[in-house]
């Protein structure tokens, strides 16, 4: 089984649009065996009730973890399935083979997590990521965390103190723990580009605390 870690809140008045269409993209899977956790940050019950009944696969939970980082480890606390994948509320699988190719990449390597090719709203570009060296300098060519599955038993977790950061710093704990990804180049994630996701409210105060963080607990100049 798969356990699709979707972390939610008001995001601007449009958590329950975004939710709505990304759980849609799911349930079109060709791939059915999943469960789907919603950990929420909601400030109100709106996201709760919109999605009640449409599934008996979601598992609504009220996250006591705040902050993207929080959000998503909390739901990942909550998961049962073989393998973990996360989807940001505001992305979307684009490919309805994204969970039948996770499993079958998963029966045939020892790699700990993958990595889907992506592709930006607004663009017919398909981008496939890679692991470089350089990701703690902040060159991500990996992209945003939605693109990312591993197996249940990795114990890595995103730095709830990092925003901005949390997904380089978890890329590299992967790759020191586990090695490179393994890419699932054929499906595809759908990543959004719109005003109100969080790379649009980070501020440089943010920016050189979390830098520092890096460079402190990581010894990277």
């Amino acid at each position: 089984m798969i356990s699709i870690i979707l972390p939610t809140y008001n995001m601007n008045g449009r958590g329950v649009e975004f939710v709505k269409n990304n759980i849609s993209h799911i349930l079109e899977q060709d791939y059915q065996n999943f469960e789907i956790i919603v950990s929420d940050n909601s400030l109100d019950c709106e996201l709760c009730e919109s999605i009640k009944g449409i599934d008996k696969r979601i598992k609504y939970f009220k996250s006591i973890k705040f902050g993207s980082s929080g959000n998503t480890n909390f739901g990942i606390s909550k998961a049962s399935g073989d393998l973990i994948k996360i989807i940001f509320q505001d992305d979307f699988l684009y490919t309805k083979d994204c969970l039948s190719e996770l499993v079958n990449q998963a029966k045939k390597t020892d790699k700990q997590w993958f990595i889907y090719s992506r592709i930006q709203t607004g663009s017919d570009d398909i981008l496939i990521p890679h692991w470089n060296p350089y990701i703690l300098h902040g060159i991500n060519t990996i992209s945003a965390p939605s693109v990312v599955a591993f197996k249940k038993q990795n114990k890595v977790r995103f730095k709830e103190q990092l925003v901005w950061y949390m997904d380089i710093c978890f890329y590299y704990d992967m790759f020191m723990e586990y090695g490179e990804p393994e890419l699932i180049k054929n499906a595809v994630v759908g990543i959004s580009e719109w005003d109100g996701q969080v790379g649009k409210s980070i501020t440089y105060e943010i920016c050189y605390r979390e830098r520092d963080y890096i460079i402190n607990n990581y010894g990277i100049i």
